[in-house]
């Protein structure tokens, strides 16, 4: 008798824990839980995940309604360790992050230690630093505007020497996030202003120096299979046809294989161009949820969350 009430304890047992296995949510490792993101989160829920939600914001709003919450920055590399290993490191099947694009150094790391796919920290990284990204561009022949890099007041003033003195330059700082250490002026007044050459976040080693490119600034998302153009400063959507200069110099096909040399080509990447009268330069590249493509879409009533986790999800 003891031996049959083993027997059926452990067949019990082994049937409870393959219902378990089943029918356990996917978990999520969700870093960054600031009111932009909860959209995200609630939907990830809708679908049956369970949310471990991260955040150095004890009082973040993500925090009060994700499944499970640990008060953790994305760039707490320690800290997501320990997150992870307070979960089970062996129940997640994502990391997922809607916040600023620092974010993705974090998600990056602990998607390698968990054996999850995600782009590299050193692509992660070359997205960031536009003293990495510019070189990075021109390597994919991707056109970029005429540019210097410069480490202090002494080497910009030995750049600008070299333009008359009515020219015009933006100066970044490598890590710059606007308006964050953007400066904007002519040769002979943009070393006049105050400019932050103490390292910060935003400035780690190099400004950049570009000398001004005239033409129509335009938001390109990238994203598999598609595209949308807005314009840059009305944030209204505008045609491809408008703007022969993407099919004349392949612009799309460019940047498309920069997305899969990154290895971020089922992502939706952003990108900031300027179309030249005989020509084009790209700016920048950006890797956060963009805000006039969700904006608009929400007001023609199409569900941009939706149709940007299908995208990580690989739905």
């Amino acid at each position: 008798k003891v031996e049959e009430r083993s027997f059926r304890w452990f067949a019990s047992n082994e049937i409870y824990k393959r219902y378990s296995q089943k029918n356990m949510k996917s978990k999520i490792l969700f870093l960054g839980c600031n009111y932009n993101e909860i959209p995200y989160l609630e939907n990830l829920q809708e679908r049956g995940f369970f949310v471990v939600a991260t955040d150095m914001n004890p009082d973040a709003p993500g925090m009060k309604i994700a499944d499970s919450a640990i008060i953790c920055g994305y760039n707490d590399f320690d800290g997501l360790d320990n997150a992870i290993a307070r979960e089970g490191p062996e129940d997640f099947n994502m990391v997922f992050t809607a916040s600023a694009q620092f974010a993705h150094l974090g998600a990056s790391y602990i998607s390698k230690q968990l054996g999850i796919t995600y782009p590299s920290m050193d692509n992660v990284r070359a997205c960031l630093d536009k003293k990495a990204f510019y070189p990075l561009f021109q390597e994919n022949g991707i056109a970029i505007p005429e540019t210097r890099y410069v480490r202090n007041l002494t080497e910009l003033k030995s750049a600008l020497s070299g333009y008359s003195a009515e020219t015009d330059f933006y100066l970044k700082s490598d890590y710059s996030k606007n308006p964050n250490h953007i400066y904007i002026g002519k040769s002979s007044g943009l070393i006049k202003q105050e400019i932050q050459w103490t390292p910060d976040r935003y400035f780690r080693e190099y400004y950049i120096l570009q000398k001004t490119y005239k033409g129509h600034g335009v938001r390109l998302n990238l994203f598999p299979d598609g595209y949308e153009l807005y314009d840059f400063e009305t944030a209204k959507p505008i045609r491809i046809e408008d703007f022969p200069q993407f099919q004349e110099y392949k612009i799309l096909e460019l940047l498309s294989k920069l997305s899969e040399n990154l290895g971020m080509q089922s992502w939706l990447l952003k990108f900031d161009i300027i179309i030249g009268k005989e020509g084009y330069v790209v700016l920048d590249i950006g890797m956060d949820p963009p805000s006039r493509m969700k904006k608009n879409w929400e007001a023609n009533g199409k569900n941009f969350v939706d149709f940007y986790l299908d995208l990580y999800l690989g739905s």
